[in-house]
């Protein structure tokens, strides 16, 4: 218990010229650890890097005391300091390191530091971290925020550039939430990975998709009816204004692909809203019988789908 002591000592530090504020910064404190105190730390949530030669180690706050963190290289501690509730953290090959931390509500900051403990970034944000991610080099982070009443935050993935200390961006993502990230610092190139699709690129520069068609091809191989009519949808927004027969065939071959998934034969408001598609596409190609036929089956499934108005006015437009 001795080392207990002493590592609550070391961590219990505070800004004392600015009275109720914790310190975000880390202090450096160079200390030599034992085998009990590492095997204790491993109790403790942690990160290592890749060789596994930086270890970060962090604890919540409770009973109004605030959070703590330590960074440590080859059983060396290098570097503690407060946060009010750190709740995620990871650390790269050169021991820089970064830390999320819960400040309350729907409120979160996050951190970046070196491996001597001088504060690299702070940014809050109106919403709670979900994942968090450091590149190898220590150049890169993101942080990726659960949904939120927040616009500007809510869902958003954030890229930090860590050699300036700044968001390089933030956006919505077409790929949903990774369940991690790869950082190629070679091609400029954010890899984010699921575990249902594989993996996406977007660009270390303003965060543009790389990866569109191969993302739409995954999600018609591999995804729900739900993701396929997603897909369809999305196609149908691009064709809008120039419509091909053969986008139509495409398209229509899309909403059956859908329909014959087993997650869409049970949802009787997916299967309406598939048939209102399909009506809406031959619509706009001008197949006006083909779409009453669409939107009469699918007011015959739901009759809440939504296309009275438009079966009334197509009756009333075409002749008898």
């Amino acid at each position: 218990m001795g080392f207990l002591k002493t590592l609550l000592k070391l961590l219990d530090h505070q800004d004392t010229s600015r009275p109720g504020r914790i310190n975000p910064s880390a202090r450096r404190v160079t200390i030599q650890m034992d085998s009990h105190e590492l095997d204790f730390l491993e109790f403790m949530p942690h990160a290592k890097s890749t060789d596994g030669a930086y270890r970060l180690t962090w604890s919540g706050g409770h009973n109004n005391e605030p959070g703590r963190y330590v960074l440590s290289h080859r059983n060396i501690q290098l570097c503690s300091g407060n946060l009010v509730r750190p709740s995620e953290g990871q650390v790269a090959g050169n021991g820089t390191f970064i830390l999320t931390d819960s400040t309350g509500g729907l409120t979160s900051r996050f951190y970046g530091f070196s491996s001597d403990g001088t504060q690299i970034v702070e940014c809050a944000f109106r919403a709670l971290p979900l994942n968090i991610g450091i590149s190898e080099s220590g150049n890169y982070a993101v942080v990726q925020l659960c949904n939120a009443p927040s616009k500007e935050d809510g869902g958003a993935l954030v890229f930090f550039d860590l050699i300036s200390g700044t968001i390089r961006w933030k956006r919505g993502l077409e790929t949903g939430w990774a369940d991690s990230y790869r950082f190629d610092d070679a091609r400029r190139e954010l890899g984010l990975s699921h575990s249902r699709f594989g993996v996406f690129r977007y660009s270390f520069e303003n965060g543009e998709f790389l990866d569109s068609e191969k993302w739409d091809r995954k999600r018609i191989q591999y995804g729900s009816g739900y993701d396929i009519l997603s897909v369809c949808r999305e196609r149908f927004a691009k064709y809008f204004t120039g419509i091909s027969s053969a986008n139509v065939t495409e398209l229509q071959d899309l909403v059956k692909e859908a329909l014959d998934k087993r997650d869409i034969k049970d949802d009787d408001r997916a299967i309406a809203q598939a048939l209102r598609l399909s009506g809406e596409i031959h619509e706009q190609a001008r197949n006006f019988h083909e779409a009453i036929e669409q939107y009469e089956k699918a007011l015959g499934v739901d009759e809440k789908v939504g296309v009275k108005l438009k079966l009334r006015r197509l009756r009333r437009e075409l002749p008898d």
